[in-house]
């Protein structure tokens, strides 16, 4: 390879860079990534906030996932006053150690017996009514 040969090989090498550059500052400047459609930067992932915010990320395992939604679904002590209350009226109200079928069930049947709204969820009218506010 000559001199000449090696000088255009360098002069290509660095135009291809340029345009790459150019390129890069193109999409960052236009209407898209100004709406937030190209957020990531260098320090960023590579990941769309959009589609899958990060709250959202699965668990690894079957075992951690339930261990996450018993914890997150872990009864008050208001709640827990509720359910006893409710048991105290005659309906079954389940398992104490999360929000489950029967006690969906329980709560929907208590509301429709006393003529409250039937949502089946222990909302401020049915505490008010257990008195367990």
């Amino acid at each position: 390879m000559g001199l000449t040969n090696y000088k255009l090989l360098q002069l290509a090498v660095v135009l291809s860079a340029i345009c790459l550059m150019a390129i890069q500052a193109a999409k960052r400047s236009s209407a898209a990534y100004r709406r937030g459609y190209y957020t990531m930067t260098m320090q960023d992932s590579p990941r769309n906030e959009r589609s899958t915010p990060r709250s959202f990320v699965l668990p690894a395992t079957p075992g951690v996932a339930f261990e996450q939604e018993r914890q997150r679904t872990k009864p008050t002590p208001g709640m827990v006053r509720c359910l006893s209350e409710l048991a105290s009226y005659g309906y079954e109200v389940g398992s104490n150690e999360a929000p489950n079928i029967e006690l969906t069930e329980a709560i929907y049947r208590f509301q429709a017996d006393h003529r409250i709204a039937a949502t089946g969820h222990l909302d401020e009218t049915t505490r008010r009514f257990l008195k367990c506010l």
